[in-house]
Parts: structure tokens; C-alpha cells; sequence
């Protein structure tokens, strides 16, 4: 009996943890891809590193709910740029170079291929207030 239980334990940890990866998957984007898109759309970009433990915890709430929010609106693009693993665009120069990305996680409104509003860091505690900022900037240029 307790073998069966320790086995349904780990089988649900491991369905909850497959199904947290899951909902928290921000579609990524490089910088080739977006140097090739209209930039007359809102971008909201997270630039993230595989390292970045505050990264993780800003995509699995913050930036999930504003994909959510945003889902159907075409005219807002959300991603997040894997700094690690990013592609540059022909002119050689990287978005995080462009913009003078120096910490992660940084949460980045442009229009235009222009920067309107950026914010370094998160926290659990400040998840909310970043996240009303960005709706704000995000609604103010769509």
C-alpha cells in the first residue's frame, strides 16, 4: 500500500509540474525574427536567460496573464527574448544590444523600433505593479 501511494504521489507531482511548464510558455522571438515584422504593433518583450529564477517567476504569472489579456488583440505582440540564445539579424546587432539590455529579467514596451517604456527586475511582491504599468503603457499605444 505505501508503494502504490508513493507511486501516485510522484505521478501527480510530475502531471502538475508538466501542466505549470505548460501554462507558463511565452511564445520566444530573436532578434532576426523581429528585425522581419511590422513595428507598427505594440511589443511587449521580456528578455529572459535560462539562469534567471526571477525570469521563470515573471513568465509563469505576470507575463501569462497579459498573453491571456492581450490574446486576441492583433496589435499587441508579447515575447520573450532568450538572450543566451539569441539570433542576430542581418545588421549584426542584437535587440538587447540595441536597446542597452544590462539585466534580466527586463520587460521592454517598443513601437515604432522604438523603446516607450522598460522596467528592470521583478519580484513577487512588485509582480503587480509591473504588470499595471505595462497594461497602462501597452494601452496607451494600441
Amino acid at each position: 500500500m505505501k508503494k502504490l501511494f508513493g507511486a501516485l504521489c510522484v505521478l501527480v507531482l510530475f502531471a502538475v509540474t508538466l501542466v505549470a511548464q505548460q501554462s507558463a510558455t511565452i511564445p520566444a522571438m530573436t532578434s532576426r525574427e523581429y528585425d522581419g515584422l511590422r513595428k507598427d504593433q505594440v511589443f511587449v518583450l521580456m528578455f529572459t536567460a535560462p539562469y534567471c529564477g526571477p525570469c521563470h517567476a515573471a513568465e509563469r504569472t505576470m507575463m501569462t496573464a497579459l498573453t491571456k489579456e492581450y490574446a486576441r488583440d492583433k496589435n499587441v505582440i508579447i515575447r520573450k527574448v532568450d538572450v543566451e540564445n539569441d539570433v542576430k539579424p542581418e545588421n549584426g546587432v542584437s535587440l538587447k544590444e540595441a536597446w542597452g539590455i544590462t539585466a534580466l529579467p527586463t520587460f521592454v514596451v517598443a513601437y515604432n523600433d522604438t523603446v516607450m517604456y522598460s522596467h528592470i527586475g521583478y519580484s513577487a511582491l512588485s509582480g503587480a505593479a509591473i504588470q499595471q504599468e505595462l497594461e497602462a503603457k501597452i494601452n496607451n499605444l494600441k
